[in-house]
């Protein structure tokens, strides 16, 4: 279950908690065995949401095989029990146990002339073909991605350009890369242009950067990586960006563990909790409370997720929130 499934549920208890009573379900919504209320497009979606699994119970009464009785913006699975979110269909991934939401897919034709088209028909950028990350959902961008023969280079799309094709005055590849600066260039005259490493190829000079850097869409000049904006950073906590390289830091309370990790000093309990409108740390202990995040409005529900070192909370108003501990984000504004 995700964390804003978790939120939406906690959000309801406290609800029902706070009336002192178990409400009729509104509309759109299910009700669980137990009383508690989900949307009703998550009856029977294959995930367990109702604490008590209600929602997961005679699915074969609720979406016959192939029926139309699945809420709107989802699929009904063929040959089997179950709806999978319309979103799902035809996406590479098997989500429907025979796999039905898989077949039948047309190819799409709406990528773009710089986009490079999956197998699962995804569009993605070119220049994340063959970049040593899945960026396509089935991987599909990261096969056939061997290395080129001496002299050569490779494409965005993961094309292998001959020795003959390089600098011959004409743009093969879609970045350019294949008429660098640095065409007729050697390494003995002024490094062959390069700004860090040289090496003499029949077309003439190829760059090449240390770890850390990246070459330039000029194919000479090495500029930095920032590590810390990808979009999973190598820290657990904190990252700080350095020419060349970055270091990792942690929050109060922790200490580095090796490069990237980050553990809690001494032997103290802490628990992440809410007191009127404030998160933060409950020393078990002392039962001392340090505030880690002033809220706008009461809280009635919060999550936290313990791999990105994020917290989620909900308001009164039906809105939902994550924060790092040093900035927030609204995640799902609306009403309850």
């Amino acid at each position: 279950m995700d964390v804003l499934r978790f939120v939406w549920l906690v959000l309801l208890a406290e609800l029902r908690i706070s009336a002192g009573q178990v409400l009729g379900c509104r509309h759109g919504q299910w009700q669980c065995d137990d009383g508690n209320c989900i949307p009703h497009v998550w009856r029977c979606d294959g995930d367990g949401d109702c604490l008590d699994g209600s929602d997961e119970m005679d699915c074969a009464a609720a979406a016959a095989p192939g029926s139309p009785q699945c809420p709107p913006g989802q699929f009904a699975c063929v040959d089997s029990v179950g709806c999978v979110d319309a979103s799902a269909r035809c996406d590479g991934q098997y989500q429907c146990p025979t796999g039905s939401d898989e077949e039948n897919c047309t190819a799409a034709n709406g990528c773009l002339g710089s986009d490079w088209t999956c197998l699962n028909h995804v569009c993605i950028p070119k220049e994340q073909r063959c970049n040593g990350l899945t960026d396509c959902v089935d991987d599909s961008d990261e096969k056939d991605c061997g290395v080129c023969v001496e002299g050569s280079v490779r494409c965005p799309d993961g094309t292998c350009l001959s020795p003959e094709e390089m600098c011959d005055g004409k743009v093969h590849c879609s970045d350019g890369s294949d008429e660098p600066i640095t065409c007729g260039r050697i390494c003995s005259m002024n490094n062959g242009g390069c700004s860090h490493v040289c090496v003499d190829e029949p077309w003439g000079a190829l760059c090449a950067c240390p770890a850390g850097y990246k070459l330039s869409a000029n194919g000479a000049i090495c500029e930095d990586v920032d590590e810390c904006a990808t979009p999973f950073p190598p820290c657990m906590h904190l990252c700080t960006n350095t020419i060349g390289s970055y270091y990792c830091h942690c929050r109060e309370g922790f200490r580095l563990n090796g490069n990237s990790s980050c553990l809690a000093t001494g032997n103290v309990t802490r628990l992440l909790t809410v007191q009127r409108r404030s998160v933060g740390l409950l020393n078990v202990k002392s039962q001392q409370f340090e505030v880690v995040q002033t809220l706008a409005f009461d809280p009635v529900a919060l999550a936290f997720d313990a791999v990105r070192g994020r917290f989620f909370w909900a308001d009164s108003r039906g809105s939902i929130y994550k924060s790092d501990g040093r900035q927030s984000w609204t995640t799902y504004t609306g009403q309850l």
